[in-house]
C-alpha cells in the first residue's frame, strides 16, 4: 500500500508541475519559457500519463505561440524554446488522433516556416512525426525541406529527409539522403 501512495503522489507532483511549466510557457518567452519548455519535453517523453496531463494544462496554445514568435523572428526568441516546443509537438503527435490536434492548433504553418532558421532540424523532425502520425497539413513543406536536404547540416538533412520520406517524395530526390546518412554515422560513430 505505501509503494502505490509513493506512485500516486509522484504523479501528482508531476502534474502540478506540468501545469507551472504551461502557466510559465504562456507568460514568459525568455530563459523562463525555455526551460518550461525544455521541462514539458522531458515531460512529454516520460509517459503517455504526462502527455495527456500536458494537453490538458493547455499546453498547446503556448506552444504553438512559441512556435509562431520564432518563426516570426527567423529562429528566436530562443533557440532552445523554439526548438523544445518542436520537440514537445513532435513527441505529442505519437499518441492516437493528436497530429490532427495538433494541425488544428495551428503548428503546421510555423513548423514550416521554421525550416529556414536555426530551428531547422527540430522542425523538420516534428513535421515528420506528425506526417507519419496522420497529419496532412504539410504539401507546403516540400520545397523548404528539399532545401534543407540540400543546404542544411548534417543533423537537419537527416531530419528533412525523414520529413519528405514521411510525405512521400520521390526516390530521386532522396538519394543524396544515403550520402547524408553515411556522412552523419561517420562522424557519430568514431571508427
Amino acid at each position: 500500500m505505501a509503494r502505490w501512495r509513493t506512485t500516486v503522489s509522484i504523479d501528482a507532483k508531476a502534474a502540478r508541475g506540468i501545469a507551472a511549466h504551461v502557466a510559465t510557457l504562456q507568460t514568459d518567452r525568455g530563459p523562463a519559457g525555455a526551460h518550461a519548455a525544455c521541462a514539458l519535453v522531458k515531460l512529454a517523453y516520460a509517459s503517455p500519463h504526462h502527455r495527456s496531463k500536458i494537453i490538458q494544462a493547455g499546453a498547446l496554445k503556448p506552444l504553438v505561440e512559441v512556435l509562431r514568435d520564432g518563426a516570426e523572428s527567423g529562429g528566436g526568441p530562443g533557440f532552445s524554446a523554439v526548438g523544445a516546443a518542436c520537440q514537445v509537438v513532435g513527441v505529442l503527435a505519437h499518441d492516437p488522433g493528436m497530429a490532427e490536434i495538433i494541425v488544428a492548433a495551428g503548428a503546421s504553418e510555423p513548423l514550416v516556416a521554421l525550416l529556414s532558421t536555426e530551428a531547422a532540424a527540430a522542425a523538420a523532425t516534428a513535421i515528420q512525426t506528425l506526417v507519419t502520425n496522420g497529419a496532412d497539413a504539410f504539401a507546403p513543406a516540400r520545397a523548404p525541406l528539399q532545401l534543407l536536404l540540400a543546404d542544411g547540416d548534417d543533423r537537419a538533412r537527416c531530419a528533412a529527409g525523414s520529413a519528405l520520406t514521411a510525405l512521400g517524395a520521390s526516390k530521386v530526390r532522396l538519394e543524396s539522403l544515403e550520402d547524408v546518412e553515411s556522412r552523419f554515422f561517420r562522424i557519430v560513430t568514431p571508427s
